[in-house]
């Protein structure tokens, strides 16, 4: 597995296209469009999918989401996280727990001509030689202004062991900082997720877990 590596500096929105990982940035989108989806007959047809299928769809959807917050006429600059703030970072093949230095120059998107907010950041447990710059879109925290985001947090959780049950074995260094909920967060992001899934199915009990495929 690649270790976080400085050279990895502000990474473009392409990369998204070549890894199956969704950077889940506007969650009431998401779980609004999952539901209309998979209505009836298509959720059905969901729970038939592998968990790969499952979650290749989900960052499918999820970054359409993404690309539609910088995309926006109505989008302006203004960064999202401030230094020391806690945030979640996507390096192949598992979620991080990482912590924001500091801002810098904001990254220009030529595709959609604007200029994107950028940090430099710190992974847990990695030393300082492995800071590296990334773009706003490459993360997520597990609150901003107040405002949770359980479905954020149960993908890069669930993601991250079905991971670990692929790569057969991990060394001490590849381990340090893989992000992960524990039981209680779990538990209640679970909840929370089963709730907003009850209203418009009340006649299932899907957790998380068995909708994305790593459990039955």
């Amino acid at each position: 597995m690649a270790t976080p590596s400085s050279s990895r500096s502000k990474r473009k929105l392409d990369r998204m296209e070549a890894d199956p990982v969704p950077e889940i940035v506007e969650v009431e989108q998401t779980v609004n469009g999952a539901k209309g989806d998979l209505r009836g007959e298509k959720l059905r047809r969901w729970m038939k999918r592998t968990a790969e299928e499952r979650f290749n769809l989900t960052w499918s959807a999820n970054q359409k989401a993404t690309e539609k917050v910088y995309a926006s006429p109505d989008y302006h600059f203004v960064p999202k996280y401030k230094p020391d703030d806690a945030i979640v970072v996507y390096y192949r093949p598992f979620y991080y727990d990482a912590v924001v230095l500091r801002s810098v120059d904001p990254h220009h998107c030529p595709d959609y001509d604007k200029d994107i907010p950028a940090y430099k950041i710190r992974y847990t447990g990695w030393g300082k030689s492995f800071d590296e710059d990334i773009v706003e879109w490459d993360a997520f925290c597990p609150s901003v202004n107040g405002q949770n985001f359980p479905l954020q947090l149960l993908y890069a959780h669930y993601w991250n062991l079905l991971q670990i049950r692929l790569v057969r074995k991990l060394s001490s260094q590849q381990k340090k900082g893989i992000f992960a909920l524990q039981p209680v967060e779990l538990a209640r992001c679970e909840r929370q997720w089963q709730e907003e899934m009850s209203r418009d199915y009340p006649d299932e009990n899907l957790t998380f877990a068995q909708w994305i495929g790593v459990e039955k």
